[in-house]
């Protein structure tokens, strides 16, 4: 996994955890990409993704995060290929599985 190399918090790696687990099983999502200030040295310790509203709040809630994620399915993403935040997310990205 890649959520040792991310410049956040041992809370906010935990609220990761949780909500890795929780996507896989609750919704079958194969792939989550942190993007963002938190996936850069020395840029803070907040990151920003966008989408599953209700567990999302939850994670933050429980873990005193502040993560959004932006949610896409595979053939929308693929579609997305030629566009900016496409092309800045696969060169800065951390794959965190």
């Amino acid at each position: 996994m890649g959520i040792e190399k991310l410049f956040i918090s041992m809370e906010e790696k935990s609220a990761l955890v949780e909500l890795q687990k929780n996507l896989i099983t609750d919704y079958g999502v194969e792939e989550l990409v942190a993007f963002g200030s938190g996936v850069k040295e020395g840029s803070g310790n907040e990151m920003t993704y966008g989408g599953i509203p209700d567990l999302l709040a939850k994670i933050n809630q429980d873990f005193h995060s502040r993560f959004t994620m932006l949610i896409f399915d595979k053939v929308t993403w693929e579609n997305w290929a030629g566009q900016n935040l496409y092309k800045e997310i696969k060169k800065d990205g951390v794959q965190i599985w």
